[in-house]
């Protein structure tokens, strides 16, 4: 088959598709019009509830044996990532004021320390300074 016959089918059972999309669609209004089918539905109602139980359960059960996940296994894998990802940004937060409020406290501690230890103490609590900054600087980068 080439290319254009392949088009041409595809293009026929669309065109089919929508001729008996139609015609279902029409049926069905006509039926759900009269009141047999409204009535049907009525009496019937609460066994095809029953029946659509069963068949989850069954479902469930056909799912577990075959290793599958159910769609209430998923639904709670969604709730669980969805609480880890909180405790993450929760986490990360933390973190984030921990760097904050420790930067200040070395620097606090080594104006005391350096100056006892070091006799030039300007030269090198300049240095010490720069080289917290730029520690700073990367712990920031890295994030």
């Amino acid at each position: 088959m080439t290319g254009e016959q392949l088009q041409d089918y595809y293009s026929i059972v669309k065109k089919l598709g929508v001729k008996l999309e139609a015609f279902l669609n029409q049926a069905l209004q006509e039926h759900l019009n009269e009141g047999k089918v409204i009535d049907l539905f009525k009496t019937k109602g609460n066994a095809c509830e029953t029946i659509v139980h069963q068949l989850q359960e069954y479902s469930e059960a056909f799912a577990t044996i075959a290793n599958v996940p159910t769609k209430t296994d998923i639904a709670n894998l969604t709730k669980l990532i969805i609480q880890l990802e909180e405790k993450m940004d929760q986490l990360e937060e933390q973190v984030y004021q921990l760097k904050e409020t420790a930067l200040p406290t070395k620097r606090k501690r080594c104006q005391l320390v350096f100056p006892l230890l070091l006799p030039n103490q300007t030269e090198h609590t300049n240095q010490l300074h720069t080289l917290l900054d730029q520690l700073n600087e990367r712990m920031n980068r890295n994030g």
